[in-house]
């Protein structure tokens, strides 16, 4: 996945909602500790549709910044995927 998607959001747009989607335990770790480490605290995660071993996390980021760290998460993230 490429982490070069790019958002252009006016100041009244400040509200993002993303689902990214993780394989396996190890990764569901990973991208949780990223996410709190980052300051990224408003999101929940639940079983994908296509089953075990994903999990979507819905995650809302608020700002251009922790928007910005929610893409480099993503991108640095092994087994992780931006969904919308």
């Amino acid at each position: 996945m490429s982490a070069n998607r790019h958002i252009h959001l006016r100041p009244d747009q400040l509200h993002v909602e993303c689902v990214v989607r993780a394989k396996g335990i190890p990764a569901t770790k990973r991208l949780k500790v990223k996410l709190l480490r980052n300051g990224i605290t408003e999101f929940h995660d639940e079983l994908a549709p296509v089953g075990r071993p994903y999990r979507d996390f819905h995650i809302t980021a608020k700002t251009r910044a922790s928007y910005s760290r929610l893409m480099g998460i993503v991108g640095s993230t092994e087994d992780t995927e931006l969904i919308t």
